[in-house]
């Protein structure tokens, strides 16, 4: 009898307090959200006016080393500057996070400078990191330069937790590194790997996304005068992950998805947001092949999209640029940047793209898991491959 009373007593207590809770934070979660900012809309510069395309490595070869997953910003006076991680194998303890400088004048690349690696984001975190990983980078209009990073305690991947840090001088020094707390449990599996949009507001919109027992992604708005961040979801369920956002008219949002799909054929996936990023329509597939693989898209001066992608069935073999004119649903071959073997040694793979002051597109890739590629063109360029391609004579 007393031990029933004891629970009964112990129940209305729990009753009581959850009562009480809601009574305090029933407004709250009533309330509407905020609205966020509209995307920051700026016509894109087509650069030079004749067709331009130009392809060099930014490192070296060095045996017994891999380099994995670059990124791209734009410096002023129309540098760029490319971040990307090297070790003796992904996911090792020797991986470190490099950088280069794109020389605008004589278009070569400084000698790569180390970072990032595990014991500095140890010291600057103040905590355990036993490897680090994803480096994207981000500039804003002031010229200061943003780059955030994955670190991992334990495991692999899905166990990787998103630190950042920011710089003054165009990455030469670096502030003490702090972290992006995206998840309740550990601030566990979230990871990031394509490029910011920037708001009205000066704030940005971070693509980042999930992969511990469920793979979706996250939109995360960073604001970069007070640090503070919140996040929205961008796809429900599907296996959805590294989301591309392109900024369209009237401050639309589009944003590509690579397709973790495992049945059948993969296609990458596109979602849409008219609110800056706050929502996100449900997911559609394209018929833009996805063999489980990274991908980047941007917009054109004619409103076209332009995408960097694995467009094959299986196999990161074939790395090439696609223009969809219906705002990402299909898509159209224009060239073949890279077309290997389907073997492991030939991977092209994870593209990022940025356009450079005066509006020419940059093109960073994983090489062989060796090396990071660089490609530069114009919208001449592209103007020119697609019309070979009508003809039947580009590279197909």
């Amino acid at each position: 009898m007393r031990y029933n009373q004891a629970h009964m007593m112990s129940t209305k207590v729990r009753i009581t307090l959850l009562a009480l809770a809601l009574a305090l934070y029933a407004p709250a979660l009533m309330a509407d959200r905020p609205e966020w900012p509209m995307p920051r809309v700026r016509a894109a510069l087509p650069g030079s006016g004749e067709p331009l395309y130009r392809e060099t490595f930014i490192n070296p070869a060095r045996e017994g080393t891999i380099s994995h997953v670059a990124s791209l910003a734009p410096l002023e006076g129309g540098g760029m500057i490319a971040a990307w991680y090297s070790g003796s194998r992904e996911g090792a303890r020797d991986v470190s996070i490099y950088l280069s400088w794109l020389n605008p004048d004589t278009g070569l690349w400084s000698k790569p400078r180390k970072v990032m690696d595990r014991a500095k984001a140890s010291r600057d975190l103040g905590r355990y990191v036993k490897k680090v990983g994803n480096a994207m980078l981000h500039s804003e209009p002031n010229g200061k330069l943003w780059m955030f990073y994955s670190t991992m305690a334990v495991g692999g991947w899905s166990m990787s937790r998103v630190s950042y840090t920011s710089s003054l001088d165009g990455g030469l020094t670096w502030e003490r590194s702090k972290p992006l707390h995206l998840g309740p449990a550990l601030n566990l599996t979230n990871n990031v790997k394509n490029r910011p949009v920037t708001l009205d507001d000066g704030s940005f919109l971070i693509p980042a996304y999930h992969e511990l027992a469920r793979k979706f992604s996250v939109a995360v708005r960073f604001d970069p005068d007070t640090e503070r961040y919140e996040k929205r979801r961008m796809s429900q369920s599907g296996r959805n992950i590294q989301p591309a956002i392109v900024e369209g008219p009237g401050g639309t949002l589009t944003a590509l998805f690579r397709n973790m799909s495992k049945e059948g054929k993969r296609f990458a996936r596109r979602s849409t947001s008219h609110d800056g990023g706050a929502s996100w329509t449900p997911l559609e597939e394209t018929d833009l092949p996805n063999p489980n693989s990274g991908l980047d898209a941007i917009r054109l001066s004619n409103g076209r999209m332009l995408a960097a992608a694995n467009d094959t069935k299986k196999g990161r073999h074939r790395l090439s640029l696609l223009i969809s004119k219906d705002n990402g649903m299909n898509w159209e071959r224009v060239f073949k940047v890279e077309d290997g073997e389907p073997d492991n040694k030939s991977e092209f793979s994870y593209p990022f793209m940025a356009r450079d002051s005066a509006g020419n597109i940059h093109l960073a890739y994983t090489y062989k898991r060796e090396r990071i590629r660089h490609v530069m063109f114009n919208e001449a360029w592209i103007i020119e491959q697609s019309n070979k391609m009508k003809k039947g004579d580009g590279k197909n």
